[in-house]
């Protein structure tokens, strides 16, 4: 309910769950929808670095099939003790390679050409529909930044990359001791990924220059993408979910 609702709009309805479900619009083939990697994003985001999203992104839409361009997820708040404006994206893919290049080939839009002019576009947006989470000061302090009278932040850029991995499923037929065996093995098998070598080497390739900008990286290793996000939509929308 979070990602599409603040909480005094949740305390406001008196079913908030239906209120955040037909503005989600979660119908559409979840294969399809990009919105569950911007709900893991927010939930990573909030969850771990503790900075709350800045405008409800679902509520920029005229209407619940509108896609919005831009971003995957505004948020603002402190990380590591200073003003952060954290812009955000979201990728699923098939391979990790592949999620990792477009992750940042889409974060390269905001310091490329018309970086400033995209910039400001999602600071415009996203006024006009402040989240109400916001207290007044962070706000105030948003608005100066709007107005071009503060530059007074710094820029993170927070990044979820879901991924299929073909050796989880196999990892799950081999006999453990307990749960926690089996979860020490999975935990092996992504160190051995070498994830922070991957996301160096795609830096290094063709967007170097991102280097020098705060980079957060989340990844998610599943069996199936698709059966993932099919039983996320089940879970939250039960009555919408496609067989």
């Amino acid at each position: 309910m979070f990602f599409a609702l603040s909480e005094k709009e949740i305390q406001e309805y008196d079913r908030p769950h239906l209120e955040a479900q037909q503005l989600s619009d979660y119908r559409d083939d979840a294969k399809m929808d990009g919105k569950w990697g911007e709900l893991i994003l927010f939930t990573m985001v909030e969850g771990f670095l503790d900075i709350p999203m800045m405008s409800h992104k679902l509520g920029w839409k005229q209407n619940p099939t509108d896609q919005v361009k831009g971003s995957d997820g505004l948020f603002f708040g402190k990380y590591e003790g200073s003003p952060t404006l954290g812009i955000g994206e979201a990728k699923m893919y098939t391979n990790l390679d592949d999620g990792i290049k477009e992750a940042l080939d889409s974060t390269d839009r905001f310091h490329g050409k018309d970086s400033q002019l995209r910039n400001q576009h999602e600071l415009t947006v996203a006024m006009g529909n402040p989240s109400e989470n916001l207290s007044k000061e962070k706000i105030k302090l948003l608005s100066s930044l709007f107005t071009g009278e503060s530059q007074d932040y710094q820029m993170l850029h927070p990044i979820f990359v879901g991924y299929e991995d073909e050796e989880l499923e196999e990892f799950q037929t081999k006999p453990v001791e307990d749960d926690q065996e089996l979860v020490d093995r999975l935990q092996d098998h992504i160190e051995d990924t070498d994830l922070l070598s991957k996301v160096t080497d795609s830096l290094e390739d063709d967007y170097s220059h991102l280097r020098k900008h705060w980079l957060t990286f989340f990844f998610l290793p599943l069996e199936d993408k698709d059966r993932f996000v099919e039983n996320v939509k089940a879970a939250i929308y039960p009555w919408a979910t496609n067989h």
